[in-house]
Formats: C-alpha cells, sequence, structure tokens
C-alpha cells in the first residue's frame, strides 16, 4: 500500500487531506508538499549547481586520495567546520537536561551481539573492513558509545532525563551515484545527541524543546524550516495522536505527516525530519528528532523505576541539532549570501590599505580587534580596484577601506558593530595568515 499522508495545524484537531488542503492554500510550506509527497516533479538541472562552486570556493572538494566520497577541507572549510560544531555544541547543552559530551571509536567488531544487532539495521548503507577476517565495522553515527555507556551508568529514574553528546565521524557506504559534495557522503561528521527518558510521554515532553532549537537554528539563517512526521503505522499515530497534536501546537507549525504502510517493524515510532526545497527543487533532510523504543532493551540498558522499584528500559531520542554539519552548510550555501550569517563566515572583514603608507595602522586594527573580529588585511602591492574586486570574489561580508580620507575612528566603530554580532555565539579566530602576500586563497 502507498504511505498515507495529511496535514496537521496547530490548535486544530482536523486532519487535511492533501487535495483539499493544497486546493485552498498557496505558501512555501504547499510547495514543500507538493515536492515531499512527490505530487508533482520539481526537481531543475543539476548539472552545474551554483552551491557546488560556493562550496569549493570555500575550501570543500573530494578527496582524490582516497575512498569515493570522502572530503578534504581546506583551511576555510576547517574554519566553518569547526564553527559549526561549536555551534551544535552551544545548542545541544542548552535544551535543558544534563548533557554530556563524550568521544567514542570509529570502528567496531561485528562479533559482538549488540554491535551485530544495530548493524543490522543499515544493510548496503554499512561501511564494512574485512582485515585479517574479522568483520568490522564504521560507526554509522554515535549509538555505540552512547549506548555502551548508558548500559554502564543508569541506575535510577532520578538521573533521567540526561543525554550523550558526541560530534564524531560517521560513515555510510553510499553508493557513488549517490555522492552529493555537502550532502551525502561516505564520511561526514554528525552532531549527535542521544537522551534518555523515563517513559514515552516524558520523550514527547521534551520534543517540542529539541524542535525549536532547530528551527531557531533554520531563522537565523533566514530559512523556515518544513517538518515532516514519520509515523510508522496507523496504530502508531492512534496510539500517539494526543501526543503529537500536543507537539504540533507547541512548535507552532503545520506539518505533513507522512504514515508509512510497508509494513516493517521499525524500533521507532516517531520521525521528525527539519526539510527545505532548495534551489534544485529537491527536499532536504537538515535535523532530525525521532523516538527509539526499541534499542534499549537490545542494547541492555536499563533503570529502576522508583515506584515499583522494577527495572525497565529507558525511550531513547536520536537527534542532530542543528543538524549534520556539512548538511547544515550545504543549507547555507544553497542561498549563501541570504542565509549565512555574520558568525559562520571564515573572514568577517577586510581592511583595505589604499597605499603601503597605510599598511602599519591596518595591522595595528587587526591586532586590537583579532580576538573579536575575523579580519585579514590585503597587504598586496596591487590596484585598490582589484583588491575590492577580491572581497566581492571571496564574499567577504564587510570590506574597510583605509586611507588618508578614512577616519579611524569611525572603522574602530564599524568592527564594533561586527564584534556584536560575534557575541551571541564561540568565536575562533582566523586560522590562517592575516596578510594575504603571506596566504593561498
Amino acid at each position: 500500500m502507498p504511505n498515507q499522508f495529511f496535514i496537521l495545524k496547530p490548535q486544530d484537531s482536523q486532519k487535511y487531506e492533501l487535495d483539499h488542503f493544497l486546493d485552498q492554500e498557496k505558501s512555501e510550506f504547499s510547495e514543500f508538499v507538493k515536492a515531499e509527497a512527490k505530487l508533482v516533479d520539481q526537481s531543475k538541472d543539476n548539472q552545474n549547481p551554483k552551491y557546488l562552486n560556493l562550496a569549493k570556493k570555500f575550501g570543500f572538494q573530494w578527496q582524490n586520495y582516497a575512498d569515493k566520497g570522502n572530503l578534504l577541507y581546506d583551511w576555510k572549510a576547517q574554519l566553518m567546520m569547526e564553527l559549526v560544531q561549536r555551534y551544535a555544541r552551544k545548542l545541544n547543552h542548552s535544551i535543558g537536561f544534563p548533557v554530556y559530551e563524550i568521544k567514542g571509536s570509529n570502528i567496531y567488531n561485528q562479533a559482538h551481539p549488540v554491535v551485530d544487532s544495530y548493524a543490522k539495521l543499515y544493510g548496503e548503507r554499512l561501511y564494512n573492513l574485512k582485515p585479517k577476517k574479522q568483520k568490522l565495522v564504521m560507526s554509522y553515527d554515535s549509538s555505540y558509545p552512547h549506548f555502551s555507556l548508558a548500559s554502564q551508568n543508569l541506575k535510577h529514574e532520578k538521573q533521567l532525563p540526561f543525554g550523550y553528546f558526541s560530534i564524531a565521524d560517521c560513515y555510510r557506504y553510499e553508493q557513488s551515484g549517490e555522492l552529493m559534495l555537502m550532502l551525502r557522503h561516505r564520511r561526514f561528521f554528525m552532531n549527535d545527541i542521544h537522551p534518555f527518558f523515563k517513559d514515552i510521554n516524558q520523550a514527547f515532553d521534551w520534543i517540542p524543546r529539541m524542535a525549536n532549537l532547530i528551527l531557531d537554528s533554520g531563522k537565523k539563517a533566514n530559512l523556515d524550516y518544513q517538518i515532516v512526521i514519520e509515523i510508522p503505522s496507523f496504530q502508531n499515530f492512534k496510539d500517539y495522536q494526543d501526543q503529537i497534536y500536543k507537539v504540533i501546537d507547541q512548535i507552532d507549525k503545520p506539518v505533513l505527516i507522512n504514515i508509512l504502510n510497508d509494513g516493517k517493524d521499525r524500533y521507532w515510532v516517531f520521525n521528525m525530519d527539519f526539510k527545505f526545497l532548495d534551489k534544485l527543487g529537491q527536499s532536504r533532510e537538515i535535523g532530525c528528532v525521532q523516538i527509539d523504543i526499541g534499542n534499549s532493551q537490545k542494547m541492555n540498558i536499563q533503570f529502576q523505576d522508583s515506584s515499583s522499584n522494577k527495572l525497565k528500559q529507558p525511550v531513547i531520542i536520536h537527534s542532530a541539532i542543528p543538524g549534520g554539519v556539512e548538511r547544515y552548510l550545504y543549507m547555507l550555501f544553497d542561498d549563501f549570501k541570504k542565509r549565512c550569517p555574520i558568525f559562520m563566515h571564515p573572514i568577517q572583514a577586510r581592511i583595505i590599505p589604499v597605499s603601503q603608507n597605510h599598511l602599519q595602522e591596518a595591522i595595528k586594527i587587526q591586532k586590537e580587534f583579532e580576538n573579536l573580529v575575523r579580519i585579514d588585511i590585503d597587504d598586496r602591492d596591487i590596484n585598490l580596484n582589484l583588491k575590492i574586486k577580491q572581497v566581492h570574489k571571496e564574499l567577504i561580508p564587510n570590506k574597510i577601506i583605509l586611507g588618508d580620507k578614512e577616519d579611524i575612528n569611525q572603522i574602530k566603530e564599524q568592527i564594533k558593530e561586527i564584534a556584536n554580532q560575534n557575541q551571541e555565539f564561540e568565536f575562533l579566530k582566523l586560522n590562517s595568515p592575516h596578510l594575504l602576500s603571506q596566504r593561498h586563497f
């Protein structure tokens, strides 16, 4: 049977069938629904997508000495990756329950029954290694170390809820024809969080908080994420519809519900994806929140219930906030000038001395603000217009001309305004020479 789609709206108990809804509403959401439910083909020519040139301009490229699907990150790319990871760390630690950041291996032995049980969920996309007759698998996400520690450390209900968080390199054996720079790799970076809850009601209670963090991260990039909630069966929807309606009310957005009708037995009962339609007309997932009711038993994770003193299995959420690291950057590159916030620019301002006579003053200003703003200096002995063109070419958001006519105090005030936009986020200094004459672009 085909999947069943319908629309749910906040503060509204009615289920809207797609045909009726699309006849009545024309919006970003309705266009997304058409694409997501495959009612229309909105795909566009992808022979030379603009985002690809942007990604390469910032130093993201395929690693030509590696297996297909592995990336090489030049210095700007690495700085942007680190900025997203710092942002993810801040968001995940702000959820409201205790969050422990941990680190695990990325190679596991499938002879272990726990590894084998979880690995079998991923079929052909599992990245296998077979040295000396061993059967090793690469980590698909951060579940193994998180589940391992939870099985050791979770003892009592009073510890719940809490989460394990990691920023880790993950491996999925995507087919070569499916690989897409910034979106589908065989090796990529994921900021995974797995919170543990005493029951499904407590898990649902925390979903709006996690969902709104992802939605807010989109708004900072001038993007309104669209939401698809997948449910494995209509019976699951009936079982949890009160909680689902409550979540929709609290995030205050209409959502597309997708009831799966393939009859497969899944470990999860609720999967919330945060998506957008890109310039290629494709629906792209950036972040997610998923309720897992199956793996705690498989992974021997349990706690003592305070009322009955019996051992129970916790409910687990899988989430990526604000999304996979490269995927979050893909979203920015898809409409870079509109979406990239100032804190994500590797170079936030460039000082352009009108002549060599102004270079020392430029260096003095850069030194004064290097811990607040990522500033570089075009000290090359070339035409001023060529220097200005280079700023536009590199998509640097602020250029600062420094000559005899410019007021130093006004320049410093301009830089302070840029610094104010960084205050909400963890600042990283420029990770390359500040003088362009000493640097490759």
